[in-house]
C-alpha cells in the first residue's frame, strides 16, 4: 500500500500548516489571550467554517500549535551530539526555547485561563509529549549531577523546574518587544542566570 499522500490529503495538510503559521505569528504578536479563531481563519485568508473543519475550538487549535513547538523543541534536543557535556545541552536547550519564545511566540500555558490548563491536562497526545520533554531534560539534569557541573544535593525535579520557569515566564517579554535587548542577548543573560547565579564571577 502507497504511503504518499493525494493531491487532497496534501491541501488539507499545506492548509492546516498555513493555520498553524498564522497561530504562530498572532500569539508572538498579541499573546494567547488575545488570539480570536475569527483572526486566524481572516490571517490564513480562509472562511472560519474551514477553519474550524481543521480545529473545532480555539482549545483544540492551540493544543496544536503548543504540540508544534515542543516537537521542535524535542527534535533539537535530540540533535545535539551524544559526545557533548549535559551542562552543554542544557545551556543550548534553554538558550533555543527562550530565543524561540521571544521571536516565535512561545505561548505562557501557565498564564492561561484555567479552562485550558484544564483541556491540556485531560488531552492524551499533549501529556506525553510534555512527559517526553520532562524526561529528556530529568536525564539530563541527573548526568550534569553526575558529571558534577550541577550541585548534586539539588533536587533534580526543581532544576527541572527552574529550566522550564524561564521559558514559560512572560515578563521578559517587553524587554525584547521594547528593543532593551535582541532575543539573543536576552536569552544569554537568562542561560548565565540560571546556570550560573547572580554572584559576581571570580
Amino acid at each position: 500500500m502507497s504511503s504518499q499522500l493525494t493531491f487532497k490529503e496534501k491541501q488539507w495538510q499545506m492548509r492546516e500548516d498555513a493555520i498553524l503559521d498564522a497561530t504562530r505569528e498572532i500569539l508572538s504578536s498579541k499573546g494567547i489571550m488575545a488570539l480570536t479563531m475569527d483572526e486566524v481563519a481572516a490571517k490564513v485568508g480562509i472562511a472560519k467554517g474551514s477553519l474550524y473543519q481543521h480545529f473545532p475550538s480555539k482549545e483544540e487549535l492551540l493544543t496544536a500549535a503548543l504540540l508544534r513547538l515542543m516537537r521542535i523543541m524535542e527534535d533539537f534536543m535530540i540533535s545535539l551530539p551524544a559526545t557533548e557535556p549535559a551542562i552543554s545541552k542544557l545551556r543550548q536547550i534553554l538558550r533555543w526555547a527562550l530565543i524561540a519564545r521571544f521571536t516565535e511566540g512561545y505561548p505562557d500555558i501557565l498564564s492561561v485561563k484555567s479552562t485550558m490548563q484544564d483541556y491540556l491536562s485531560k488531552n492524551p497526545e499533549f501529556t506525553k509529549q510534555a512527559k517526553r520533554l520532562d524526561d529528556l531534560l530529568l536525564d539530563l539534569v541527573e548526568q550534569a549531577k553526575k558529571d558534577g557541573a550541577i550541585d548534586k544535593t539539588l533536587p533534580t525535579k526543581i532544576v527541572v523546574y527552574t529550566i522550564s520557569g524561564r521559558i514559560r515566564d512572560s515578563h521578559y517579554d517587553d524587554l525584547v518587544k521594547t528593543k532593551d535587548y535582541t532575543a539573543q542577548e536576552l536569552a544569554d543573560l537568562l542561560v548565565e542566570m540560571v546556570f550560573r547565579g547572580t554572584s559576581p564571577t571570580k
